[in-house]
């Protein structure tokens, strides 16, 4: 509760009364609780603490937008295709490397119509916006991942965070996420 009472006290009543569940477990971020009404808006859905609960467990709590794909990653990634060739990134797709706060918000949006039209739908295949690791610029949605297993990822400082499938997120094997 001391947390809450600090981020209470940062922050106008008014952002408190209209939603202190994204309030708060979005770190009083008013970029983050702006898209995140607009979403609630669009889907006519609201976020519940579960929502909080199961994207914290799944990948950690609020990360900052890095601004770009880190080089260092880059740079491992570039050196792992360059060993094995078939891995590629999946260019079909701009949201395959760094994704800002806005563009995953539209993504989760467009995840959540597809998926029924709600938030938990939506977060069967997408992270709540703030949460992805795709915000640290460290992250990489590839195709020809299926040809390479998970120690080759590690020699290059990779891991696949959600290989297994979940309640809430459906497996990934394509998402790889440089861990140096």
């Amino acid at each position: 509760m001391i947390r809450l009472k600090t981020l209470l006290e940062q922050s106008s009543e008014l952002d408190v009364m209209y939603n202190p569940i994204l309030f708060y477990n979005l770190d009083a971020n008013k970029t983050l609780i702006a898209l995140y009404k607009q979403i609630q808006d669009k889907l006519k859905d609201k976020f519940t603490e579960k929502h909080f609960e199961a994207e914290t467990t799944m990948s950690g709590g609020v990360k900052p937008e890095a601004g770009g794909v880190s080089s260092a990653a880059m740079s491992a990634l570039t050196k792992l295709q360059e060993q094995y060739p078939t891995v590629t990134i999946n260019r079909n797709s701009k949201r395959a490397l760094y994704r800002d706060y806005v563009t995953q918000a539209d993504l989760f949006v467009k995840v959540a119509m597809r998926r029924g039209g709600t938030i938990s739908g939506a977060m069967r295949q997408a992270a709540l916006p703030g949460f992805s690791q795709h915000h640290t610029g460290l992250a990489f949605d590839i195709k020809g991942y299926d040809s390479i297993d998970d120690s080759i990822l590690k020699q290059f400082d990779f891991v696949r965070p959600y290989i297994q499938a979940s309640k809430w997120r459906i497996s990934e094997p394509w998402h790889i996420y440089y861990t140096k």
